[in-house]
């Protein structure tokens, strides 16, 4: 695929017209050395959608992945308007998702291509 800076997503138009992509989530482990589906499309589940330029942090003690912002790539070629994906957190020992700030939402300023601290 081709990486492209346009509004209209990540990859290059002509990358995305066929294909249907899913925003997977792996784990790395590390002791057999290999990566571990932990959901097909989180998207549908109840975490974000397929996304890039996101930020994520752990919390160690709390086993607990927060993720905010970037933008969503939608499947669609045809968007005009970039969609801004919101604050979720996934709690690792429980495989459970939680919406914080939905995407979109007025009150949450999400970016992308930048960091946070």
């Amino acid at each position: 695929a081709v990486v492209s800076t346009q509004s209209t997503g990540y990859l290059d138009i002509r990358a995305r017209v066929n294909m249907e992509l899913k925003s997977d989530f792996y784990c790395y482990d590390i002791q057999c050395d290999q990566w571990n589906l932990i959901s097909s499309d989180t998207g549908s589940e109840g975490g974000p959608s397929l996304i890039y330029d996101h930020q994520m942090v752990l919390d160690s003690d709390l086993q607990t992945i927060y993720i905010f912002g970037g933008k969503i790539l939608n499947n669609s070629v045809h968007r005009s308007e970039a969609e801004y994906s919101g604050l979720y957190k996934y709690h690792i020992p429980s495989n459970v998702r939680t919406v914080l700030k939905p995407d979109n939402d007025p009150m949450l300023r999400s970016q992308f291509g930048h960091s946070k601290i």
